[in-house]
């Protein structure tokens, strides 16, 4: 919203504090590259983007395979401000992918479509575009056909400006598996099927034959019953093109939540646990087996696209009440420690799982920004690295306390 702020070098040697500002030309990812891993192609010179703080990670491991989300509100309203550098390194490191949830969407203000998407071209590295699979009466199965191909339309768009070298892939639907729970079976047996052949005959014949396509789900999707068909289906159409992505979310899981609503609960182990990287490596892990059994060998490719930690805690007008009676009794929930804890956590991963040779191929920690649900019920969600598009801090600096 306020585009005409742009960024201005605040001081002469990018350190660990960049201050949301320009720095000059970005310096290479140090990183070295691995398979299955995007290459970051020759830009223009841009902006780095960081916030400061005080408090620096040790080290991030595999940066080349992690990336960053860009949720709604940098996307809409603050594009100029994208983070490129990842916070809290102790150099300067650049973010070498990007994961877009749509290009554009209907009920975002159309006259800031064309800057938002200069801005995101200035950018270097990968992006992995989404377009949203929605529901005019999800019961009912009838689609939001016409705000679904527009967002589609937009992503292709959005795809020929930026070339074939800079997609990482395209996905069709985000946790489609929950947002559709209630959906008749038609749906599943074969709405969703003509929507992915649809798309992806319209990438090919725009010249993203070789795009990876995917669809992100929830942790629950490998255990309903439309899964074998439905995956099967699409490893054996589009074979290693198709990529298994998933959104391992301990917040979420109400196993946690369920063990603070007793009288006395053990706060300090219960939160360890949920923002220890043994649980997402453990999901992962159980996920990965469920794509094995199905595709039947390890040649296949699989993404987390996306995984945080919420703080202040997950709120709302409606719902959530999980969320909020976990905070009220266990403050650390929320705190942002905890969020900080889990970041390090994902940032040290190697993307290793155990007990098999096939990891993670690729991860995008959500997110750059807090966001604001409407749809959901005025959802307030504190998942963002920094508080808001004004804000130049990183949410968490100083001393960290014992989570």
């Amino acid at each position: 919203m306020k585009y005409q702020r742009r960024i201005l070098a605040l001081a002469a040697i990018c350190g660990s504090s960049v201050l949301l500002q320009g720095c000059g030309k970005a310096a290479p990812d140090s990183t070295p590259d691995t398979p299955d891993t995007p290459d970051t192609p020759d830009t223009p010179s841009i902006d780095l983007v960081q916030c400061t703080s005080s408090r620096t990670l040790p080290s991030i491991v595999n940066a080349s395979q992690k990336g960053l989300c860009v949720e709604d509100v940098t996307m809409q309203e603050c594009p100029d401000k994208l983070i490129n550098v990842w916070p809290h390194s102790t150099e300067v490191q650049q973010v070498t992918s990007f994961r877009l949830f749509a290009a554009w969407k209907p009920e975002w203000n159309a006259s800031l479509r064309v800057e938002a998407w200069q801005n995101l071209a200035k950018t270097s590295g990968k992006i992995l575009i989404g377009t949203e699979v929605k529901f005019i009466d999800t019961a009912a199965g009838i689609l939001d056909t016409e705000g679904n191909r527009q967002m589609f339309d937009w992503a292709l768009e959005l795809m020929q400006i930026l070339g074939p070298d800079r997609i990482m892939g395209f996905q069709i639907g985000n946790e489609v598996d929950h947002s559709a729970e209630n959906a008749p079976e038609e749906f599943w047996n074969t709405g969703y099927w003509q929507i992915l052949e649809s798309y992806v005959a319209d990438l090919d014949a725009a010249g993203f034959g070789d795009v990876p396509i995917t669809a992100a789900w929830t942790m629950g999707a490998a255990f309903q019953w439309w899964w074998p068909e439905l995956l099967g289906k699409a490893q054996e159409k589009w074979g290693d093109r198709w990529v298994w992505s998933f959104n391992p979310y301990p917040i979420w899981d109400s196993s946690f939540t369920d063990d603070m609503m007793v009288e006395d609960p053990d706060c300090a182990s219960i939160v360890a646990r949920a923002i220890g990287i043994a649980y997402t490596k453990t999901s992962m892990t159980s996920t990965r087996d469920k794509v094995r059994e199905l595709v039947g060998n390890d040649n296949y490719k699989l993404w987390v696209t996306e995984s945080g930690w919420s703080s202040p805690g997950v709120s709302a007008d409606t719902g959530q009440d999980a969320q909020i009676a976990a905070v009220k009794a266990c403050p650390q929930w929320g705190s942002p420690d905890s969020l900080y804890t889990f970041y390090q956590n994902i940032m040290e991963w190697d993307l290793s799982l155990d007990e098999g040779s096939h990891g993670v191929d690729h991860l995008f920690y959500f997110t750059m920004r807090d966001a604001v649900n409407v749809i959901g019920g005025n959802i307030h969600e504190g998942f963002g690295l920094i508080s808001t598009c004004e804000d130049t801090a990183c949410k968490v600096d100083g001393t960290p306390t014992l989570v």
